[in-house]
């Protein structure tokens, strides 16, 4: 996905692919004029970071249009904005990361703890 200028959130609240997007997966109250960001784009899918102005719960949520209608998917996060951009700049996890994180936590898991309450 590729990062976008401010600007071209104007365009896209125009085509209606982010006005799906209207209510607090929490409180479930309206957005109302609440800025939310648009933190990657694809032809017709955009990932949106969003933090509702009345219970200050922050949310992930991908919007896609495809020729049988919207589809919207939502989470409820603690990532802040700047957090979901560090993480995609990143990239993604490999398979050995992943089993070398399930290999610390299986086979160390005391030392892991003990760690993680000193830190």
């Amino acid at each position: 996905m590729a990062k976008l200028p401010e600007d071209s959130q104007k365009k896209d609240r125009a085509d209606g692919i982010t006005d799906v997007v209207s209510r607090c997966l929490v409180c479930v109250k309206k957005f109302g004029n609440q800025k939310f960001r648009i933190i990657e784009k694809r032809e017709s899918e955009r990932l949106l970071h969003i933090v509702c102005p009345h219970c200050r719960h922050a949310m992930l949520v991908s919007v896609g249009i495809s020729g049988g209608g919207v589809l919207v998917i939502g989470s409820v996060t603690d990532l802040s904005l700047n957090d979901v951009r560090f993480l995609l700049a990143r990239g993604r996890i490999t398979e050995d990361e992943l089993l070398a994180g399930s290999a610390l936590i299986n086979n160390n898991s005391r030392e892991l703890i003990k760690f993680l309450i000193n830190s």
